[in-house]
């Protein structure tokens, strides 16, 4: 980007982020391995943040209704359950037992 700064010519660079990750088997796959990761759980707040450290990305940069979705899926599956205002991860064997 070109500009003059005090009658000085000169370049003025801008960062540009991503674009947003919105695809939600990726989001959905990054959540469940942040929630299996955290021992004692992970509150709903923080997930945004941990998806987007598992990922690689800025927090900004996780699109929050894709991870709603994800979650949403995660928890209607019975992989992730929501315990005392924290995101636990259902270990495999406990869903195949009901």
């Amino acid at each position: 980007m070109d500009g003059t700064t005090n009658g000085v010519a000169g370049r003025r660079l801008r960062a540009v982020g991503g674009d947003p990750v919105t695809d939600t088997t990726v989001l959905r796959d990054a959540a469940e391995a942040c929630v299996a990761a955290a021992t004692g759980g992970i509150p709903p707040r923080s997930l945004g943040a941990a998806v987007a450290g598992h990922l690689g990305v800025e927090a900004g940069d996780v699109a929050p209704h894709a991870l709603s979705v994800a979650l949403g899926v995660l928890i209607a599956t019975g992989r992730v359950d929501e315990v005392g205002g924290r995101l636990l991860h259902v270990a495999e064997e406990r869903r195949e037992a009901g």
